[in-house]
């Protein structure tokens, strides 16, 4: 298992590969870099939110922050929905859902459908910058599972 230095450097690997294999399928996509690897780095970081650390601490901070913008721009049921999910790690044990591939692709995608259905203008965006925060999330996995176990599967 990789530390968050490690995790770190795998998210930024995963953003250099994931914006190169998205300006090659989709050459005409406008990809705002500061926030795509900035979610890149964060999803790299989350699966361990339900790991007492200063990543948690340092996760918390800044999602406690958004919930509060959500809530003085008065999207209240976006801010409900951030709630249930900082609690979610207090409910479940470590390597649980926050290391389950399926349930992060599935969340992530989720919130993002929520969000594309409320700002529809933003639709693209909000899917492109879902795609770099999944692509942290996967490099965060591999570094935990470590490519030679997932390649000596037989």
């Amino acid at each position: 298992m990789a530390g968050y230095k490690g995790h770190l450097a795998a998210g930024t690997i995963a953003f250099g590969l994931t914006f190169g294999l998205l300006r090659s399928v989709c050459p005409g996509i406008v990809i705002q870099v500061p926030i795509a690897l900035v979610l890149c780095l964060l999803g790299s970081l989350f699966p361990d939110i339900d790991t007492k650390s200063q990543v948690q601490l340092l996760l918390y901070r800044i999602l406690f922050v958004c919930a509060l913008l959500l809530f003085v721009l008065r999207y209240f049921w976006l801010g409900a929905l951030l709630g249930i999910i900082l609690t979610l790690p207090l409910v479940v044990h470590h390597r649980g859902i926050f290391h389950n591939l399926t349930w992060l692709i599935l969340g992530s995608f989720g919130c993002a459908f929520l969000l594309s259905s409320m700002f529809a203008s933003l639709k693209v965006r909000i899917f492109t910058n879902t795609v770099f925060f999944v692509a942290g999330v996967v490099s965060h996995l591999l570094m935990d599972v470590g490519l030679r176990r997932i390649f000596d599967r037989r």
